[in-house]
């Protein structure tokens, strides 16, 4: 048998559940209220400060917090379940108002019936600079009746005159149905006589003449008369010629006319005082529609001395439309008309190069007019067999009717706005008490339709979360992840449906064959990871640049995950909760790439029945290797430390925090740990060393105070009683404890009593107003120096079995098939001030040691109550498969544990090793 030692260097490794003989050195069988740390080894947790307790608490709601920046500092908020929103204040616990309210009664900030909610995890938040957005996932969200702007009028048409060419007829049809009928025109007319042979005897040729007629029906004709006079004969006494005057006539048809029946038309021309008939001798026919009106206009430069000009032919059509079509109007802008109709028409030219007409649809935007009627809307039908290339103008004139542009538009009738009252609303802060609720300025739809932009597939569903990614706002809803526009946060449509924009939304769908709702998701520098209770995805691009036609989702891996908790962020690694089991697991997301696989660790596996399978609350704190898992309403809280140098981690330690009182919410932010208890009272833990935590100062050594729900007690607050030698200190009427609690009391600020220490119980008295104060006694005179007063709350640390170990291929190997007799155990210490070691020994009694660094409870001032540095040996005599280890501090002085070692009668039977 040989005596041998060995050394645990460090404790820094935490909680394992494993068997004794495979806990790596450095692990334990349990943890309680213990910092492992990497350098320090496994310190006590620091103390809870108790910062205020919350007004005006509601009994159930969804619990939220932000960081804005270090000048405005931290807020926690709750959501009750009647959708009333109130914020406090983490630096003083100062509940926000909304602003103009009274401070006191608070009505809280605000109430909207969209957050009106009956289950946590129902509200979820996200705050984006100064913004918090508040979804509640129970909502369906709709649109409103709003709609896009219609035409000016319901049913209309343009026509433009594209030209005006000489003895043109401008003739356009007007109608409502498919009724036909048929329309003539004179192709050849012939003129008669008015004297017989053409001969008149008037010698004078007084009826020479020419005249333009129109008929009734739009014929129009030049009639010419020539007359020549001629010797008709001679008288014989005297001998004189007798004259007589012979006329031609002459007929030319300068325009057909239009007209109807069965008879060609037939009319007379009164040249001179003589009408002459003309008769239509050849016409042509032609059908056409035209139930609201033929017009059929002149030609107003029917006379070769008659120039036509733009406005002539324009008034003439109108003139024509109002005596020819009752029901339709006609007004003229620019070289254009503007019809008018009760119900739907249509228009045509009958010669296509005079007009062009615009109606509700167009083919060729090169055809639109230059001039029209200010907000005159056209669809632009690219394809007949497509639909999602057609788009919308709207004509904006330069003021009012006439000269304008064309501008892209929504069409007639789409909806255009989301009803914001479904929609998340936004949280602000005014000022340095008062904070705004209300709802978002979401944008609209201002082009296209349902075919080329289509409202966003959220619209009819619920929205899981909110997340900002890549300057854009990300909406999870169903199996849909929907982006809007970038740096437009509430724009979710197309910037046009012209073409392909790279702002445009971006609405893509997560494809499986299992359910894969998602619900939460969070940023790394390859994407967006997206979460879904059964699977994991990431949202990126092939692309240096994110655009609709880039932007891919590809499945990580198919763990579960549990809905209620929100993934966190290790830096460059992503943890999440798995609830698929008997108990919830921790999984590490690690290397996450469009090319492979992502790793998956299980974390917790080491204590696999330390995590409870209805955890409903992860938080962290990524700059100091923090993660806290716990189920709200209890007093525990699971943590894990964690360690990395390069790719390998150095350090994975699960430990256990214990408070007094119920956890009603926790969270993290900016190095402090806040917890929100089961009374309400905001507390909360200085993560790192600051000047934040307490401490007393001692030959220049810093030792923490280690006290929950603390709080400092000015020397106003304590009265001598030189009589009795005690001093009754009062708690504020604002406090953390309650009667019957014990409670601890140290003096850390004054230089000659610093380090004081004291235990004493709250006593209740009530006052004639009904008003608890709160009292404690104490032995001497404390009343010149403040004091921190709290509870006492234990570190426990229960060591495995020991066993000596070897290294083997890199690997610790522990010899259990010998025999040890463990002597004593020597534990070596930091900052320390008291602490209590209890060996529990099979068939005896247990045997407990009580260490102090000094006697804390007597000790004269300007005595230091802890020591910096120094070991504590405990005899064991025990074989070691006979005895466990258990080491607790309960108080308020430090315990730091940095290393063990042990000596012992080592025996290996006579066993080969292999």
């Amino acid at each position: 048998m040989a005596t041998i030692t060995q050394t645990i260097p460090s404790l820094y490794q935490g909680i394992s559940e494993a068997p004794d003989e495979q806990k790596l050195p450095g692990q334990v069988r349990n943890a309680v209220n213990v910092v492992p740390d990497i350098i320090d080894g496994l310190t006590k947790r620091p103390g809870l400060e108790f910062v205020k307790t919350l007004s005006n608490v509601a009994t159930a709601g969804c619990w939220f917090q932000y960081y804005r920046d270090e000048d405005e500092g931290s807020y926690v908020g709750q959501v009750a379940r009647d959708g009333t929103v109130r914020v406090w204040r983490c630096s003083d616990g100062l509940e926000m108002d909304a602003p103009g309210n009274p401070v006191s009664p608070n009505p809280g900030i605000g109430q909207a019936n969209y957050l009106v909610h009956s289950a946590d995890g129902d509200i979820q938040t996200l705050t984006i600079n100064d913004t918090t957005f508040l979804t509640n996932r129970t909502k369906t969200i709709a649109m409103t009746s709003a709609a896009g702007p219609s035409k000016p009028d319901t049913h209309s048409a343009y026509i433009e005159l594209k030209q005006v060419q000489p003895r043109r007829q401008y003739a356009l049809n007007i109608y409502d149905n498919n009724s036909v009928d048929k329309e003539r025109s004179a192709r050849t007319v012939t003129i008669g006589n008015t004297f017989s042979n053409n001969v008149d005897g008037n010698p004078d040729a007084r009826y020479t003449g020419s005249k333009v007629f129109i008929d009734g029906t739009g014929i129009a004709v030049r009639v010419t008369i020539l007359g020549q006079p001629f010797v008709e004969g001679y008288d014989t006494q005297p001998a004189n010629a007798r004259y007589d005057t012979q006329y031609t006539n002459r007929v030319d048809l300068l325009h057909g006319g239009a007209y109807y029946g069965q008879s060609m038309p037939t009319f007379n021309v009164n040249v001179e005082g003589r009408n002459y008939p003309i008769t239509v001798t050849n016409e042509v026919e032609a059908e056409y529609k035209g139930n609201l009106g033929r017009i059929r206009p002149v030609p107003v430069d029917i006379e070769a001395e008659t120039s036509s000009s733009v406005s002539g032919v324009l008034n003439s059509i109108v003139n024509e439309i109002e005596d020819a079509s009752p029901g339709v109007t006609a007004s003229i802008i620019g070289n254009g008309i503007y019809l008018t109709h009760t119900s739907a028409f249509n228009v045509e030219a009958l010669e296509s190069d005079l007009f062009e007409i615009t109606q509700d649809t167009v083919n060729d935007i090169t055809k639109l007019p230059t001039q029209c009627k200010d907000g005159y809307i056209v669809k632009v039908v690219n394809s007949a067999q497509l639909t999602e290339d057609d788009y919308y103008l709207k004509f904006v004139g330069s003021d009012g009717d006439g000269p304008g542009y064309w501008e892209e538009c929504v069409g007639p009738g789409i909806l255009t706005t989301f009803d914001s009252s479904t929609l998340p609303y936004i949280l602000q802060r005014t000022g340095s008490t008062s904070m705004t609720l209300d709802t978002y300025t979401w944008g609209t739809r201002e082009v296209g339709d349902e075919n080329t932009n289509e409202k966003p597939s959220f619209v009819g569903q619920k929205i899981n979360q909110l997340l900002f990614h890549r300057d854009r706002l990300a909406v999870l809803s169903q199996s849909n992840l929907i982006l809007s526009q970038p740096g437009n946060l509430g724009n979710f449509w197309k910037k046009t449906a012209l073409t392909f924009s790279g702002v445009d939304r971006i609405d893509l769908s997560c494809s499986s064959s299992s359910p894969n709702a998602l619900v939460d998701g969070i940023e790394m520098n390859t994407g967006l990871i997206l979460f879904s209770a059964t699977a994991q995805y990431l949202f990126t691009t092939d692309s240096d640049i994110l655009n609709p036609e880039t932007a891919k989702i590809y499945t990580l891996s198919t763990y579960n995950y549990n809905v209620d908790v929100t993934p966190i962020s290790l830096g460059t690694s992503i943890g999440f909760i798995d609830n698929a089991g008997k108990y919830s697991r921790f999984f590490e997301m690690l290397n996450v790439s469009r090319e492979a696989q992502p790793e998956i660790l299980e974390q917790s596996k080491i204590i696999q029945r330390l995590l409870p399978k209805n955890i409903d609350s992860v938080t962290n704190s990524r700059e100091n290797s923090f993660v806290f898992a716990c189920k709200r309403g209890t007093k525990t809280v699971t943590g894990l430390k964690y360690f990395s140098s390069g790719q390998k981690r150095l350090q994975n330690a699960w430990f256990v925090w214990k408070f007094a009182k119920n956890i009603t919410h926790q969270f993290v932010i900016n190095d402090e740990y806040y917890l929100i208890s089961s009374d309400n009272e905001l507390c909360k833990i200085q993560l790192v060393d600051t000047t934040g935590r307490p401490f007393i100062t001692q030959n220049g050594t810093d030792f923490d105070i280690h006290l929950d729900y603390y709080q400092t007690v000015a020397a106003s607050a304590m009265s001598y009683n030189a009589t009795t030698d005690e001093t009754t200190l009062t708690l504020p009427a604002d406090s953390a404890m309650s009667p019957g609690d014990s409670i601890s009391v140290i003096v850390k600020n004054n230089n000659n009593n610093k380090g004081r220490y004291s235990k004493g119980t709250v006593l209740g008295n009530l006052d004639n107003n009904g008003v608890t104060t709160l009292t404690v006694s104490l032995a001497q005179d404390w009343s010149s120096d403040p004091v921190q007063v709290g509870r006492e709350y234990e570190m426990k640390v229960e060591l495995p079995t020991i066993y000596p170990t070897t290294t083997k291929n890199n690997r610790i190997v522990a010899d259990t098939s010998s025999s040890l007799i463990i002597q004593r155990l020597k534990i070596n210490f930091g900052p320390v001030g008291q602490f209590i070691t209890k060996l529990t020994r099979t068939g005896k009694s247990n045997f407990i040691d009580t260490h102090e660094s000094s006697l804390m409870d007597s000790y004269e001032a300007n005595r230091a109550p802890n020591i910096d540095g120094s070991f504590r040996t405990i005899p064991v005599y025990e074989r070691n498969t006979n005895v466990s280890v258990t080491i607790t501090s309960t108080h308020p002085s430090p315990a730091n544990i940095e290393s063990i070692s042990w000596e012992g009668d080592y025996n290996n039977r006579y066993y080969k090793r292999i």
